[in-house]
């Protein structure tokens, strides 16, 4: 049998992007995968994406991110995949230089365990902009345009670069030149991780339910366990951001219910320490105990029941 390179999880819990999403990754990604859908919508789209799905688990409730990520990449690492992704499945791989860019990080820096491709449209609450405008002392980035409550790249004719044209081969080609380097830590919306890392580091903690700071968690993990963490600005995929969370929230009877109670307190697993680790999720900082630095109070991560 052909060794894996890599085992892609989605964990859709709206029908309409996943379909999307698969085709563009069988399109652009070149390489020996697998994939492993957690399908977590109300009336199931089994039947939509049999073709495109080498595994589909149907659980009876929404399992919350983190747990149903945690099931399909059990899968891919029982497979002896070289890396698993942590895939949303609101994107849309635009270009075959993507995967390649992923690797060239990994090259690049040994002790990265995980690597994210950049987005092309960025959420602008990372900025200072958000849906009433920018927060006083906060500007657009001089690589960008804003639009609407989101920044996008910035042509050399001062306008927004639209997702048609990122989608084109000269598009992306300048997307890869129009920015350089990397970007410490990363949301975790498309997370490349070495089997290793998942492996040495652990998946995610269960206990985020049903989305939201599962990804920090992880991350400064990886930086306690002596790795690192990055978004490439060598690799873009297109990302819609937030339309399930939203969704959910305005329409949670279209949704199956987590039957958990919410939390995302990352700084709850933390404390303080001169054994811990600073990380993008904990910076150093003089005016915090032990120059910010910090460990998790209990070791392991929280696994949930599945019923």
């Amino acid at each position: 049998m052909a060794k894996i390179e890599a085992t892609f999880v989605f964990n859709p819990i709206m029908d309409q992007f996943i379909r999307p999403a698969l085709e563009s990754l069988y399109k652009y990604t070149p390489i020996e995968f697998r994939v492993v859908v957690v399908d977590q919508t109300k009336n199931g789209i089994g039947e939509q994406i049999k073709d495109l799905a080498d595994l589909i688990i149907r659980p009876r409730r929404n399992l919350g991110f983190a747990k149903s990520m945690n099931e399909g990449i059990i899968h891919g690492l029982h497979w002896g995949s070289e890396y698993v992704v942590a895939a949303n499945d609101d994107i849309l791989c635009i270009s075959k230089k993507w995967w390649p860019g992923i690797l060239e990080q990994f090259e690049r820096y040994q002790e990265m365990m995980a690597v994210c491709p950049a987005s092309v449209m960025e959420p602008g609450w990372g900025y200072g902009l958000n849906d009433d405008g920018w927060v006083p002392g906060n500007k657009c980035p001089d690589w960008g345009v804003d639009v609407g409550a989101n920044i996008w790249p910035k042509k050399p004719d001062g306008t927004a670069m639209t997702k048609e044209e990122a989608m084109t081969e000269e598009g992306y080609d300048y997307l890869l030149e129009h920015r350089k380097g990397h970007i410490e830590g990363f949301a975790g919306w498309f997370v490349v991780g070495k089997r290793e890392m998942w492996e040495k580091v652990g998946l995610y903690d269960e206990r985020f339910v049903p989305g939201g700071a599962e990804d920090y968690e992880l991350c400064h993990r990886i930086y306690l366990a002596g790795g690192r963490a990055s978004a490439t600005l060598g690799s873009f995929i297109w990302h819609e951001w937030t339309k399930s969370r939203h969704a959910m929230a305005n329409h949670p009877e279209e949704f199956l219910q987590t039957g958990r109670h919410s939390f995302q307190d990352c700084n709850a697993l933390f404390e303080h320490s001169l054994d811990g680790a600073n990380s993008p999720i904990f910076p150093p900082r003089e005016n915090e105990l032990f120059g910010n630095k910090r460990k998790r109070r209990n070791s392991g991560i929280f696994v949930d029941d599945i019923k």
